[in-house]
């Protein structure tokens, strides 16, 4: 990893993975049972929610999976990060207005609809993607190795968010859900103006992108290569 590139690669790696990690999307899954009954809802109906909510995470993703190449890897990222961002602070609203005002079904729907529409833009434009991006940006010689690198930012987030939830929510309660709502929001225009799309690209066009001398060597190859066939 002493090639620039290389470093720029994997710090992009890191930083796509801890942002994907900050829509928060475990806490809300680990914790979802408790979203559940802020709601007032209890018994077998959290479960079963929980159920559907897996199922419909899982369908999404293979659609997450047919729009890639058509949308762009960063334009969904940044999809998903904003309406992960803005469905969790609705959903956090919903847990409060359900504090003081108990079995108000209106309430109890519309938090449950939140929560479905955050893992809908979780699930499509976030999880598999964010995969897909940390893989295709390294050269194949160091793909293993930084993609490595690239998943202990997921790691390393699962555990600041996941091992103080207990302690937060008991604490703050609902409020502990602003640092999903916050960090998202701030990662999705970095995400924009300096993370390179790869859309549609060769692996010779995104060394390109990243300034390797390799990659451009490559690419003016095939281009050579193609003006040739051209002339013929």
């Amino acid at each position: 990893m002493k090639n620039p590139s290389y470093r720029k690669r994997v710090f992009i790696g890191l930083f796509v993975q801890c942002a994907a990690q900050s829509t928060g999307v475990l806490v809300v899954n680990n914790y979802q049972v408790l979203l559940y009954n802020g709601l007032g809802l209890y018994g077998y109906l959290p479960l079963l929610l929980y159920a559907v909510y897996t199922a419909w995470a899982a369908f999404l993703n293979w659609v997450g999976a047919m729009f890639v190449d058509r949308v762009g890897r960063i334009r969904m990222l940044i999809i998903g990060l904003v309406g992960c961002s803005l469905m969790l602070a609705s959903e956090s609203a919903m847990v409060a207005i359900a504090a003081t005002k108990k079995n108000d079904h209106t309430i109890n729907a519309l938090g449950v609809f939140f929560l479905f529409a955050f893992v809908t833009f979780y699930a499509t434009c976030v999880d598999a993607i964010s995969y897909i991006y940390c893989t295709e940006i390294f050269p194949t010689a160091i793909r293993a190795q930084g993609v490595s690198y690239s998943i202990i930012g997921l790691f390393a987030m699962t555990l600041v968010y996941t091992q103080p939830a207990p302690t937060a929510f008991a604490e703050v309660g609902w409020k502990y859900y602003l640092v999903f709502i916050i960090v998202p929001l701030l990662s999705a225009p970095i995400m924009h103006f300096y993370l390179p799309e790869t859309k549609g690209m060769s692996l010779e066009e995104i060394g390109v992108v990243f300034g390797d001398a390799e990659g451009i060597r490559d690419a003016s190859i095939h281009e050579d290569k193609a003006n040739e066939k051209l002339e013929l």
